[in-house]
């Protein structure tokens, strides 16, 4: 019993809107109508009258408003208003531009045959998210077969290098050794055992005889000394014995020199093979190398059987946007095979015409602000990567790239945006949402909630727009508080009060 007589008035509540509005619209239409017939009356009047006289014309009618409006608190609900405060931000003046989003050409690349050959296997397809070093298809090549044959030829010359240097540094060694050993003055025995299982080469025979030839005349003469002193043995046998003792201990002197030197020149020849087979090794890799487009390990480089074979890989994560070529055709050096970006970071162009020229001021890493019909509740935040340094002559204005992130992957390439560039410093203003901003006659104002129920309709100065905010420059103080949103009815109420 009780709910009946709130839904009628409620339908009488909407039904007083309607009739309200029915009634703005008749005398809006009876203005016209009026001012048509007194503006022909008018020209009928001065052509039949005085020509030299003439009269102004009648203003347009203006309801007198009344300074505030009264609403009870069902139609405040019905109309849905809402009251904000005003407050203090940062503004600057900003226009918004066309833009185009792109990709960020760092990281938008084709995927490029490097080799003659036949493309053998496929393993990615477009839309599809890969890794960086992911194969993404297998190629035969002979040139490719051909440098890895030539690059583990190098690999054994380079082994057999090392072999070599290391044997001879061994020899040279036992060499010092062995002479440290004869200069030490120990027997023939003591130092063929010492050295039984140093590594001498052909060192140790040419050494060890020339030592033996020398200890034995050594012994001779020493014998022989005495016996020349007391007459027993002929002076010219003792002189002959100390002639062999001294040419045994220059031949064994020589020896030694000789076998040091040889020994040395040796190892360090091996040793200059060693770094030359290297080079050659580096040189057929870097070859190689070039080829692949990648680091190969010498593990896959080993096996023969795929030594023709090259593995297209990517060169960084991203997505394949597209595959240019199929399985087994003949392609050739530098085709492209697949388009490979990453989208987690997009550029965003735009034009800076004569009207936004103030924008050429801006810096790497400032902020924008994007939107985009396709999601129209969204702004994107973007960083300026650059401000062109020449007006093209085609468009007659000089290009902008912003970077934006898409991590999200909500934004695709080639789609239209919107660019809210600033065109001067920001400083702080008083301000209210531009749904609080209503006109008549041309004239802005706002209307201030000074009471619950009473909102005063006052004239304010506007100032700069940006990001669906309006600078007040007169009319309201800081912190009053002022319909947000319904204030197009409560304009409808003036009106109607006034008539």
């Amino acid at each position: 019993m009780v709910a009946v007589p709130c839904i009628l008035r409620e339908e009488n509540l909407k039904g007083l809107i309607v009739k309200r509005t029915l009634v703005v619209l008749i005398i809006a239409g009876l203005t016209l109508v009026g001012g048509g017939v007194w503006g022909w009356n008018h020209r009928t009047a001065g052509s039949t009258g005085d020509m030299m006289s003439s009269q102004p014309a009648a203003p347009p009618l203006s309801p007198t408003a009344p300074p505030v409006v009264h609403l009870a608190t069902q139609k405040q609900q019905a109309a849905e208003i809402k009251v904000g405060p005003v407050v203090e931000r940062a503004m600057a003046v900003s226009r918004t531009v066309p833009g185009r989003l792109r990709y960020d050409e760092r990281w938008h690349i084709e995927v490029k045959i490097p080799t003659e050959g036949m493309l053998a296997e496929v393993r990615v397809k477009p839309g599809q998210s890969v890794q960086q070093g992911q194969v993404l298809a297998l190629l035969h090549s002979p040139e490719v077969g051909t440098a890895r044959a030539d690059v583990l030829k190098h690999q054994a010359l380079c082994e057999l290098a090392d072999r070599v240097h290391a044997r001879k540094k061994k020899v040279t060694d036992g060499v010092r050794q062995l002479v440290a050993a004869v200069q030490a003055g120990r027997s023939p025995q003591e130092v063929t055992d010492a050295m039984e299982d140093v590594s001498l080469g052909a060192y140790r025979s040419t050494i060890l005889q020339a030592y033996s030839r020398y200890r034995l005349a050594q012994a001779l003469t020493k014998n022989l000394a005495p016996l020349g002193d007391r007459g027993a043995v002929p002076g010219r046998l003792v002189k002959q014995r100390m002639s062999d003792r001294e040419s045994a201990q220059a031949a064994l002197a020589t020896a030694m020199e000789q076998a040091s030197y040889q020994a040395d020149q040796e190892c360090a020849e091996a040793r200059l093979a060693v770094e030359d087979a290297r080079r050659r090794l580096r040189i057929s890799q870097q070859h190689l190398h070039t080829l692949l487009g990648y680091t190969e390990y010498a593990t896959a480089c080993c096996q023969h059987e795929a030594l023709s074979t090259v593995e297209v890989r990517a060169a960084f994560q991203g997505t394949i946007e597209a595959q240019l070529l199929s399985v087994s055709e003949r392609v050739e050096q530098g085709a492209a095979l697949f388009v490979l970006a990453n989208t987690s970071q997009l550029w965003v162009a735009a034009d800076i015409r004569e009207q936004e020229w103030a924008a050429l001021q801006l810096t790497e890493g400032q902020p924008l602000t994007l939107t985009t019909p396709a999601l129209p509740d969204q702004e994107f935040p973007a960083q300026v990567y650059y401000v062109g340094r020449e007006v093209e002559l085609d468009t007659n204005a000089v290009s902008l790239i912003a970077t934006v992130d898409n991590q999200a992957g909500l934004l695709r390439p080639g789609q239209f945006m919107r660019v809210v560039l600033p065109l001067g410093k920001s400083r702080r203003v008083i301000a209210v949402p531009e749904t609080a901003i209503v006109e008549h006659e041309s004239r802005p104002f706002v209307f201030v909630a000074s009471r619950p129920g009473e909102y005063r309709h006052g004239h304010v100065e506007l100032g700069v727009r940006s990001d669906g905010w309006v600078e007040l420059r007169s009319g309201v103080d800081l912190g009053e508080r002022v319909v947000t949103e319904g204030a197009f009815y409560l304009k409808s109420e003036l009106l109607l009060d006034g008539e």
